[in-house]
């Protein structure tokens, strides 16, 4: 007998920045898409779950350095070496099959396995210039992982260290279920290190997302925050940083997650059930934003 799926309410960055942008939008991705892949579904369920499913070239070509990057460190980890052009090729061919798939309209068979794309979708397409700048864009930030100096830093350190990689991981917040998922972490020198890549430009936003995951290092594993080291590296410049936060700064995270909680729940019309209509979640007034907004059909938007 198969396990029933429930829909729990949980919290985590990437779900607040959802309810910040358009809460209409944070109510199709995680209430009115729910149950959507099963073919007995409404119609309006099963749109809503390909539409949370569609991606856009950006984050598509971010998707797939993230993908790589994986990779090689599994493949290091496991005592394999990686070639930085090999691995540059693999990014590039993986973009132009997912790149294809869309066109093809390959995910109309099954919107979570195949790549469908917001350019091809909603008709723009994807012009050359286009195309050639992801493409440089992958290979560029997939070649600048081997020479950058954290890369380099891991190198020297011993997989028996090395504590996350892309793993998704929950801790609880009072009675709230809390999302994390590091892109990398390591215990060295009685420290802590969380390393985020990032493959655009640096974002005002980017230290809140890993002050969230500092949070969770000491949530969960009782590490004293002077003890965690934050770096992000932006593999397109071939740049990085590390910061630290504070013990204050760590409290503030947990009293942002339990006020976001609660302003979340407040618009449900059962917090113990978690279940909600798409009424009590208002539009954005920003209409620039629902220019490239995946749920625009839906809200008639053009």
């Amino acid at each position: 007998m198969s396990k029933v799926l429930v829909n729990e309410f949980s919290w985590s960055v990437s779900r607040q920045r959802s309810f910040d942008e358009c809460k209409r939008k944070y109510y199709y991705t995680y209430y009115g898409s729910w149950d959507g892949w099963n073919h007995d579904a409404d119609e309006t369920k099963r749109k809503c779950y390909m539409l949370k499913n569609m991606s856009n070239l950006p984050m598509f070509t971010g998707s797939v350095v993230h993908e790589v990057v994986q990779e090689i460190l599994e493949r290091m980890r496991d005592g394999k070496e990686s070639d930085p052009a090999e691995r540059a090729m693999v990014a590039e061919n993986r973009l132009l099959k997912g790149i294809k798939q869309s066109e093809e309209g390959e995910w109309k068979k099954n919107s979570k396995q195949y790549i469908n794309l917001f350019e091809h979708y909603y008709g723009g397409g994807i012009n050359s210039v286009t195309l050639d700048t992801c493409k440089t864009a992958v290979m560029q930030c997939t070649t600048a992982l081997f020479s950058n100096r954290i890369f380099e830093r891991i190198k020297l350190t011993a997989p028996v260290q090395w504590r996350s990689i892309e793993l998704l991981e929950s801790t609880k917040v009072d009675a709230y279920k809390v999302w994390v998922k590091f892109d990398f972490a390591l215990e060295i020198n009685n420290e802590f290190h969380i390393v985020d890549w990032k493959t655009g430009r640096e974002h005002e936003e980017d230290l809140a997302q890993l002050a969230c995951y500092a949070f969770y290092a000491k949530n969960t594993k009782g590490i004293d925050p002077d003890k965690i080291a934050l770096t992000l590296v932006y593999l397109r410049d071939n740049t990085w940083r590390t910061e630290r936060i504070t013990g204050e700064q760590v409290d503030d995270v947990r009293k942002a997650i339990v006020t976001n909680c609660v302003a979340m729940q407040e618009l449900l019309d059962d917090k113990e059930n978690n279940v909600a209509s798409e009424k009590m979640f208002p539009k954005t007034d920003k209409k620039y934003k629902c220019k490239r907004c995946n749920y625009k059909e839906l809200c008639g938007e053009k």
